[in-house]
């Protein structure tokens, strides 16, 4: 299964907020597939006209939920898409970011399939309705921290704690339970470590709304198992990564990086003093 592990120096400073800009309204896409064989257009061409009005329809859509999908035009123009937001970048965060990245795909991207993936939000266009109901979570893309525990003990230790984190993460994103609704598909936590430097570790993840609880469950499983070859080894552990696919993504951290609340997941926690 193909992925793009980035570890670039400036890892280490991974930025924690958004990747929009209010001021100049700019975006920095993490990745993107263009994939020109099968096919381009013209910016001023019927099917840029098309996305045009699909990007600021599924922009308004997901204004609320965090998550849309749609089409626009008539075959063989048709454009079919989706967007989903991170589920603590709601509201307007959400449809000024997807507004600035439609913006910017049609700036810079020319094919009539792809997917872009940003820091809280990704989208995805095409002209093959059959591709959306696919079951892969293709095209993936990860990265990591370029920091690590190390240690025969303690690099396995925290990557355990990661794994043993982000399964109960899924479980709760599928499933719900007391505090949490299933349909937010989304689920943030935190797990205690204290060892060099690393007292505590974040974790987040999220499935589109779209799907049902176990095919997100199954989804998230999938990457999870990524997760001990992209981010460890025997005597090593990245402090920080993600992985993120068109169904499922999820992320790890030393720090924090996203929105707490009520529902946020704690486990083994220091005591506090």
């Amino acid at each position: 299964m193909p992925t793009y592990l980035l570890l670039l120096f400036f890892l280490a400073l991974w930025p924690p907020e958004a990747s929009v800009h209010a001021a100049s309204a700019t975006v920095s896409p993490l990745y993107t597939l263009c994939n020109q064989t099968t096919g381009t257009y013209a910016t001023n061409s019927t099917y840029g006209s098309n996305l045009r009005a699909l990007g600021a329809t599924l922009t308004a859509g997901a204004g609320t939920s965090g998550f849309a999908k749609g089409s626009s035009g008539e075959a063989p123009d048709k454009v079919y898409g989706e967007v989903l937001c991170r589920g603590d970048y709601t509201g307007a965060n959400c449809t000024d970011g997807l507004r600035a990245a439609f913006q910017d795909v049609a700036d810079r991207v020319s094919c009539r399939r792809a997917v872009v993936y940003y820091d809280q939000y990704m989208l995805r266009f095409t002209d093959d309705e059959r591709s959306l109901s696919s079951l892969s979570n293709e095209p993936e893309w990860s990265a990591s921290n370029m920091n690590s525990v190390r240690g025969a003990e303690a690099a396995p230790r925290l990557m355990e704690t990661v794994v043993k984190l982000m399964n109960d993460l899924a479980d709760l994103g599928t499933s719900g339970g007391p505090r949490l609704t299933s349909r937010s598909r989304y689920a943030t936590g935190e797990a205690g470590f204290g060892e060099q430097g690393v007292s505590t570790v974040y974790g987040l993840v999220q499935c589109r709304l779209d799907l049902a609880g176990p095919q997100c469950r199954s989804c998230l499983e999938g990457i999870i198992k990524q997760m001990p070859k992209l981010f460890g080894d025997a005597s090593s552990s990245r402090v920080g990564g993600r992985i993120i696919g068109i169904r499922c993504n999820l992320r790890y951290e030393k720090e924090l990086f996203f929105e707490e609340t009520n529902d946020t997941l704690k486990i083994d926690m220091p005591k506090m003093e």
